[in-house]
């Protein structure tokens, strides 16, 4: 075998490893979506009750107007609850979603979840119920 061949082996193993580590890094970010949105609601315990998050319309499409929509469940909020959408390790700005209550313990309201220049997908929905604390839903969204 001659240097040339080796040094291209060793190359092309040196290259495989480094696509191996970006992909074992994405799929390790990843592994903090708690929240299947695309799916249905998603459902989270806070204190003695619980927090439903659902999102329309659905695949959950960035650049879109969606409809937000908060169930709490075995909670006392003392005002209508608000959802901060983030994305996690990333700033993208400020982006809340004001909910109004619609009937006993649901509460809904309007946002829209930007595209990020990077092109990832994971965001995070931070609700936040008043005195009573928070729930963090991450999902994935369709560009």
């Amino acid at each position: 075998m001659n240097k040339r061949s080796l040094s291209g082996q060793l190359l092309f193993g040196i290259a495989v490893l480094v696509v191996f580590l970006g992909v074992t890094k994405v799929i390790a970010a990843e592994k903090g979506i708690n929240c299947s949105i695309h799916k249905g609601a998603c459902t989270q315990a806070l204190g003695a009750g619980e927090i439903i998050l659902e999102i329309n319309p659905k695949p959950v499409t960035a650049m879109k107007d969606l409809v937000f929509k908060v169930t709490v469940k075995n909670l006392s909020p003392s005002s209508a609850p608000v959802i901060d959408l983030s994305m996690p390790g990333m700033h993208m700005g400020k982006n809340k979603v004001n909910l109004q209550e619609v009937t006993p313990d649901v509460y809904q309201g309007v946002g829209v979840i930007v595209r990020c220049p990077s092109g990832r997908r994971l965001w995070q929905a931070t609700v936040d119920v008043p005195d009573v604390g928070t729930a963090a839903f991450r999902f994935d969204v369709v560009y």
